[in-house]
């Protein structure tokens, strides 16, 4: 049985890491997709990266470092 973790890694890579591998510690094949919007800062492998993840909405990640939007109305498009 494969395992899914969807999450933001930017700001919560460590918590994932830690369930990441206690579930590879059970014998559990374990698939780790990142919706975080900045850098993940991770050491274990991200199965489908946060751009990855942004190019399948037609959408793109804000440049890092993070920057604030010009305008508060708007989103990253």
């Amino acid at each position: 049985m494969t395992v899914v973790l969807i999450g933001t890694l930017d700001t919560k890579g460590q918590e994932y890491g830690w369930l990441r591998d206690r579930l590879i510690g059970l014998g559990r094949d374990v698939l780790v997709i990142d919706t975080g919007t900045g850098e993940p800062g991770v050491s274990y492998p991200v199965d489908v990266p946060n751009d990855q993840v942004a190019a399948s909405t037609r959408t793109r990640r804000p440049p890092w470092p993070r920057r604030e939007p010009t305008c508060s109305s708007r989103t990253w498009a």
